[in-house]
Formats: C-alpha cells, structure tokens, sequence
C-alpha cells in the first residue's frame, strides 16, 4: 500500500489565504501532515498599517486590511482549521530562520504548499522531496508582487490566481 503523499503548509496565521486552502484540503479529503506558522508580535492596528504602507505600497496595505476583514467575517483562522483536524501546527519566528528550517528536516515533507507567505529562501523551499508550489494572487507573469489583483482590476483585467513551482527567482517557476 502506497504512503500518503506528505504535505505541509505554509502560512500567515491570520490570513484568510491559508484558512481557504486549508478548508480546500479538509473539503477534498486531502490529508496536510502539518501547518507551518509564524509567531508575529502583534502591536496596534494603526501602526502595522503603517508598517504595511512602508513595506509594501498603499496597495499592499489595503490588500491586507481586506484580508484581515475577510477573516473577520469567516472567523475561520488556519490554526483553528488545523486544530479541529487534529493537524500539528508549528511556530516559527520567521518562515525563514533556521528554526523553520530545522523544522522542515524533523518533518520531511514530499510537498510544501505556501497559502501566505513571503519569498522563501532556497533553504527553505528546497527542503521537500517532490517541491514546493506557491499560490500567487495574480496572474502570472503579467502581475507580479503586492496588490497585483488590485492592479489587474485598474487595467481592466479579471483578477486571478497562479499556482507555480517555487524555483530561485520570483515569481517565476
């Protein structure tokens, strides 16, 4: 009898993006071996906001105050999801650490799957056997980056998604 496939996700706790993909999997009967989360400190709306602007541009903010409303209304975090299906969760300080990467070992996952999460260190993606796939909230190559539906919107076009292979560059696979 062939082993199941061993999946681990890779997501922000408090994005609505790793709560879909989650009740995707749970809808679909696909078993995830584990969810990965970073432990962020929180602090006050205003200033992650503010934080958000600086990183990110005003699209990126707003893209994530929409997230963060999403998630309200669902009320379904990822955590929450991953619990109730006896799924481990683990945390992390940064996806990019050396502790999610000695994580990643321990656990030895045939496939990562990023539901949120920022740009992976090779180190990191590389640590399954079959590889890692990124969902991209934008249509490939057209809409890289931050806010890229809210910017296929602006010029007209439907907002989509791409699923890739995660390779060394970004958002190339």
């Amino acid at each position: 009898m062939r082993e199941k496939l061993k999946i681990v996700l890779l997501a922000y706790k408090d994005n609505p993006v790793g709560s879909v993909f989650m009740s995707a999997f749970i809808k679909r009967k696909i078993p995830v071996y584990g969810v990965i989360t970073e432990q962020r400190a929180g602090g006050s709306a205003w200033k992650r906001f503010k934080n958000k602007v600086l990183k990110d541009g005003f699209c990126g903010a707003l893209n994530r105050v929409v997230q963060v409303y999403l998630l309200k209304i669902k009320r379904r975090r990822i955590v929450d999801l991953a619990k109730e299906q006896n799924v481990p969760v683990y945390f992390v300080d940064k996806f990019n650490s050396t502790d999610c990467e000695l994580l990643l070992d321990q656990l030895s996952p045939d496939l990562i799957v990023i539901a949120s999460a920022p740009i992976l260190k090779e180190k990191i993606f590389s640590k399954a056997t079959i590889g890692c796939i990124n969902a991209h909230p934008g249509w490939l190559p057209a809409y890289r980056g931050i806010g890229a539906n809210a910017y296929a919107l602006y010029n007209g076009d439907l907002p989509g998604v791409t699923i890739h292979l995660v390779d060394s560059g970004i958002d190339t696979g």
